[in-house]
């Protein structure tokens, strides 16, 4: 009960002189980490020269990959360009042979244009052969 009422006491007083309360430095001396100076050994530099090379090996490798894979997937589109084009020949040509191919049209040009005849029928007669 004590504390509260000094505690209580303080506020008023803080309240009512404006003053505000001042922390004391402590008489602890201040912690800060340890600061060690690392020196850097032969081994150290080597580890971190190789960890390096072979981030800078990982990174030229994806690169070179993912270049890769543009080039196929370039060459792919190209060859899907090429596919349709062959696909709508095949088309117009499937529809031209079907037109040239009529037997009505071949026989109109073997006897208007090339002035063809009907063959008259010949008759073979089989002879008993000596």
């Amino acid at each position: 009960m004590l504390a509260t009422k000094s505690s209580t006491a303080e506020k008023l007083h803080v309240r009512a002189t404006g003053a505000q309360r001042q922390t004391l430095p402590s008489a602890s001396p201040q912690r800060h980490p340890a600061q060690t100076q690392h020196a850097w050994t032969r081994r150290d530099k080597l580890t971190v020269g190789v960890s390096f090379a072979v981030c800078v090996a990982v990174l030229w490798f994806l690169a070179a990959q993912a270049a890769a894979m543009w080039r196929l997937n370039d060459q792919v589109s190209q060859l899907q360009r090429q596919i349709r084009t062959a696909q709508a020949q095949n088309v117009q040509l499937t529809t031209q042979v079907d037109q040239l191919s009529q037997p009505s049209r071949i026989l109109d040009i073997a006897l208007n244009k090339l002035h063809m005849r009907y063959a008259q029928p010949i008759s073979i007669s089989q002879e008993s052969r000596p």
